[in-house]
Order: structure tokens, then C-alpha cells, then sequence
């Protein structure tokens, strides 16, 4: 991974491209009005006249999402999407998790449990150019393909090893839908006597998971304590998290986060979680972050913040 450490985020002028295609596919789901999605589209571009890439381009997308909420009226334009997301992941874990449990030692049940997770990440309806399957029988499928592939980028032993010493670990979701994947390594921390803190979403943006999306027995038995950013904001919004998420950030002995927007947002305010062991885990959908990890679309990843910060 060297020469990432010099480089502050990966923003580039194309992702201004993207901002503006994920609008015009929010605003036809927020409304079916012609002269209310041309104004959304209007708003936009004003709100692009600002964008820097010196900052992630979830500072833009939030604004994006907060005018055409306002604008349409409508607050989760995903709601009927992640309802659909959370029954086909319901139907397709019990396909996979048989396959998790046969693994024959420790680190490759572990193993099998992030490639389910990273298998959950393809439900992504936030994403520009990437397109989603509502099908089980295609993630069952994209399971196994990704243990055939391995990981791209692969610290999967280091996040094993690191997992023996640690007794409370702070799980940062991502997609609705997508959190029922997490549901294999989760079980398997709190089988270790790890604290699980999952964390979602305090308020509809995206297809991102909300308390809504994990108000299921299920995740209770898997967790330790489920609590929310307490904003809307896409990743972790350092300024916007409640007071409550802040505190796990920093007592925590690890944190995992789950998805791009969690990854940009970690990664751009690493500076304030300076010592905190934290690992990324998704699949590369985003171009300008596969280059700027050295890979391309469609890649499977779990990777240490510690690698992207030192010549390691």
C-alpha cells in the first residue's frame, strides 16, 4: 500500500458525474412530478458548484439527499426497496450459513463469515453504476464466487488475530438488507465473549439500515447492544454522530465498518480515531476508490486503516 499515505482522499473531478446521476435516480424515486425533478436536478448543480476534492464526496451526497427530501417531501424515498432487501436476505443467509459453519478451523469459519458480509454489500442502491440483483439465488451464488476469489486486498488474518485480545468491538453497518449478512461474524464475536456494538443508521438516507431494518429477535441474539449514529448522514459524520457513537468510537478496541461510505468517512477523519485499530470491509463499486487502493470495480476487500497509513 505504499504511497496511499500521501494522497488525502480519492476524489476526482468524475465523481461529480456520480453525485449527479444518484440524484436524478433519488429523485425519480421520490417523485413521479416532471417539473419537481427538474428542480431537484437545478438544486443540485448549485449544490456542485461547491464541490471540493480535497473533501469525500459524502459531505456533497448529504447535502444531495437533505434538498430532495425537502424538495419532494418525501423522507424515504427507499423505504418499499429496503423492506424487499431485508426479506431476500432473511431467505438467502439460511441458504449460506450451513456452508460458514462446515468451515474446519477457526479462521476460515471467520473467513467465510466477511465473505458473506461482503457478499451483503452488493445490495447498494447508493452507488452510481451499480447495478442490484433482488435475487437469492444470485447472492447465494456472488457467496460462493467470493470464496473462490479470495479477497483482493486481504488482512482478514490480522482482523482474526487482533479479535483474540479484544473485548468489545464497535460494528458499523451499512445497507438494509446487507446487515443480515453481518449476522455470521457478529454471532461468531459474541461466541467469543466479544461485546458486538452494531450500529445504524438515526435516520433514513440511501438504502442504508435503520432501526427499522434490524428490529428483528435475531439481532439481539447476535449483538450486544444495537445503537444508532444519531444523524442521517451517510458514514460517520464526526460533526453529526451523537454523543453516544462518539464515545464507542474512542473506548472500543475495535472497529469494523462495513461499506464504502463508512470507509471514506473513517479513512478522511482518521486523524481523530488516531490509535484505534479500525477495518474496512466491501466490495469495490466505486472506481476512484478501487484506483485509489491499487484495484479495480468489483473487488473484494478487507483491509486495515494501519496499511493505508504506513508503507506496510
Amino acid at each position: 500500500m505504499k504511497g496511499l499515505e500521501s494522497q488525502k482522499v480519492w476524489t476526482a473531478p468524475k465523481c461529480l458525474i456520480c453525485l449527479a446521476t444518484i440524484a436524478f435516480e433519488i429523485l425519480q424515486k421520490s417523485t413521479e412530478d416532471p417539473q419537481l425533478q427538474i428542480t431537484g436536478m437545478r438544486e443540485t448543480y448549485k449544490i456542485l458548484k461547491d464541490f471540493s476534492i480535497t473533501s469525500p464526496p459524502t459531505d456533497t451526497a448529504n447535502k444531495i439527499y437533505r434538498m430532495i427530501q425537502k424538495l419532494t417531501n418525501n423522507v424515504d424515498p427507499f423505504k418499499d426497496i429496503k423492506i424487499q432487501s431485508n426479506k431476500l436476505a432473511k431467505e438467502t443467509i439460511t441458504r449460506i450459513q450451513d456452508h460458514v459453519k462446515a468451515a474446519t478451523t477457526p479462521l476460515a469459519r471467520f473467513q467465510r463469515a466477511l465473505a458473506a458480509a461482503i457478499a451483503g454489500n452488493l445490495i447498494d442502491f447508493g452507488t452510481a453504476g451499480h447495478s442490484v440483483n433482488l435475487d437469492a439465488d444470485f447472492l447465494e451464488k456472488i457467496y460462493h464466487q467470493i470464496i473462490e476469489e479470495g479477497f483482493a486486498i486481504d488482512h482478514s488474518d490480522h482482523l482474526f488475530n487482533s479479535l483474540q485480545n479484544s473485548k468489545e468491538i464497535i460494528y458499523i453497518a451499512d445497507n438494509a438488507g446487507e446487515v443480515y449478512f453481518d449476522l455470521f461474524l457478529l454471532k461468531q464475536l459474541k461466541s467469543q465473549g466479544i461485546k458486538g456494538i452494531l450500529v445504524v443508521k438515526g435516520g433514513p438516507i440511501a438504502n442504508d439500515a435503520t432501526m427499522d431494518d434490524v428490529n428483528d429477535p435475531i439481532f439481539d441474539e447476535a449483538t450486544t447492544k444495537i445503537i444508532t449514529t444519531g444523524t442521517d448522514a451517510l458514514g460517520v459524520s464526526m460533526s453529526e454522530s451523537s454523543p453516544e457513537l462518539l464515545d464507542y468510537l474512542q473506548s472500543a478496541d475495535i472497529i469494523i465498518a462495513k461499506g464504502q461510505s463508512n470507509f471514506e468517512t473513517l479513512y478522511y477523519y482518521q486523524q481523530k480515531l488516531t490509535n484505534k485499530p479500525i477495518y474496512f470491509i466491501f466490495r469495490t463499486k466505486c472506481s476512484s476508490i478501487a484506483q485509489f487502493l491499487g484495484q479495480t470495480a468489483g473487488k473484494n476487500v478487507v483491509i486495515s486503516k494501519r496499511s493505508l497509513t504506513s508503507e506496510d
